[in-house]
């Protein structure tokens, strides 16, 4: 059924960031109230894909983000904070991450409509 190896089926669910990626995109690009960020959540063999809005954002003392604040929660599970690393904080070791704003996705969401895309769609869209 799977002609890839499931390091690069698994990175592509994630839109291709892993924990440490994402800590790196957040640090260099620091979220900012009102940003549309991706919540993905891989319960089920699924691949589901909501948009969120940031909400607010937790600094450190050297003014860098370290948790993220979202106007909602991944349905399938956890709540509406996140590490940087992108780990829902109800629910660090899960499977609801959160993803930054990846355009050929982001473009297929919106606030009010999730998307669930099989693998395939996923190698279409990330490959293009």
């Amino acid at each position: 059924m799977y002609s890839e190896p499931f390091d690069i089926i698994f990175a592509r669910r994630r839109l291709n960031f892993d924990d440490d990626s994402t800590r790196a995109y957040f640090l260099e690009v620091p979220p900012q109230v009102g940003d549309s960020l991706i919540i993905y959540m891989g319960q089920g063999h699924m691949n589901h894909y909501t948009l969120a809005r940031v909400s607010g954002v937790r600094l450190t003392k050297q003014c860098k983000p370290s948790k993220i604040y979202l106007d909602k929660s991944g349905s399938l599970g956890g709540g509406c904070a996140f590490w940087i690393s992108g780990k829902n904080y109800a629910e660090p070791t899960g499977q609801t991450k959160l993803i930054p704003l990846v355009p050929t996705i982001a473009n297929l969401l919106a606030h009010d409509r999730d998307i669930i895309l099989d693998d395939e769609k996923l190698r279409s869209l990330l490959s293009a």
